[in-house]
């Protein structure tokens, strides 16, 4: 099997059930642990809307989706101040089938919707995850990552959220840079 993972935006005709399923299986080690990411519980229309807040990537391996990530748009309604700023983007709802995880998959679909979002004027990257996980946030360090402060999602999460962010290079230097 190859490990060059198809990339591409979601489409009209992808089973948005299955996608949620997906996300689901993906989360359910966080969620044995304990952490009640939205992503463990949310529904169908909660993917709906989630991929409705920006650009969806899914990755794809032998024709089977095995990835997913949302990329939101700055929310001039959000709570948190980051999340607000013109130019900030942030992703959610990223998942890699449990069965292919610890094989890259993550980082290609994560490197691809950063240039995506670099051409769409997004200068900067944020993300949160809760702050007992600290394996994801260790590896969102190694990509670049750095945190900027916490948040609070309660009670749609049990915990409280590290806040991380990168600069977004923009244009061509996106290409060689992520």
């Amino acid at each position: 099997m190859s490990d060059h993972l198809h990339v591409r935006r979601v489409s009209a005709s992808d089973d948005l059930h299955a996608l949620t399923e997906l996300i689901h299986a993906a989360y359910a080690p966080h969620a044995a642990t304990g952490l009640r990411y939205w992503a463990t519980h949310q529904s169908v229309a909660d993917t709906e809307k989630r991929i409705a807040r920006g650009v969806c990537f899914v990755g794809e391996l032998g024709g089977e989706i095995i990835a997913t990530i949302a990329l939101a748009r700055p929310d001039p309604a959000s709570k948190v101040e980051l999340l607000r700023e013109p130019h900030t983007w942030s992703f959610g709802q990223f998942a890699v089938a449990p069965f292919h995880k610890g094989r890259g998959f993550g980082k290609q679909l994560h490197d691809t919707a950063l240039l995506e979002a670099a051409t769409l004027g997004c200068q900067v990257m944020a993300l949160h995850t809760a702050q007992p996980a600290v394996a994801l946030i260790n590896m969102y360090r190694s990509w670049g990552y750095i945190q900027v402060g916490t948040c609070d999602w309660r009670p749609h999460t049990n915990f409280l959220s590290i806040l991380m962010s990168k600069a977004v290079p923009s244009g061509t230097e996106a290409r060689g840079a992520v």
